[in-house]
């Protein structure tokens, strides 16, 4: 089962600086929550939640840098678990043509909302090695538009 709480952290490792311009860039998380119907007993799918990470246009996120999800309230639903699905649209630039490692997604879960360690003041990127890795998606160096993620099973 999920906590009550949980914020999804985006990791930039994929040896680059990535630059994004203002027309075409975003980061998207996809969230599905899941839970077992207690009248059919069957695995139900709630509405698909989409999450920019507080990304704009025109930010930049450096090799190492991170960006945070907003947190997601499970304490009414009761989700056993989350489908996540990751998708970056940025600049075919020299960046991105440099740029062969991953985009790591990790999970962070409390009790409390608003009291989630990225919450705190002073946290930097030496906390966010301390979540548990929900997955990566590759870099291959290529001249992307558009990455696009498998999908992540998060909980449950």
């Amino acid at each position: 089962m999920l906590s009550k709480f949980t914020k999804y952290v985006l990791v930039n490792n994929s040896g680059a600086t990535i630059d994004f311009d203002e027309s075409a860039c975003s980061i998207n998380l996809k969230i599905i929550g899941w839970y077992i119907s207690p009248t059919t007993g069957k695995i139900t799918y709630a509405e698909t939640v989409e999450d920019d990470m507080g990304f704009d246009g025109t930010d930049t996120i450096v090799n190492g840098g991170e960006v945070l999800s907003s947190e997601v309230d499970n304490s009414t639903n009761l989700y056993l678990g989350h489908l996540v699905q990751l998708e970056i649209v940025h600049d075919e630039g020299a960046a991105a043509l440099a740029a062969s490692g991953s985009w790591d997604l990790k999970v962070e879960g409390g009790d409390t909302t608003g009291e989630l360690t990225s919450d705190a003041a002073g946290y930097t990127d030496a906390e966010t090695a301390k979540l548990q890795t929900v997955g990566s998606m590759m870099c291959d160096g290529g001249d992307h538009e558009l990455i696009r993620s498998q999908v992540f099973h998060v909980g449950g």
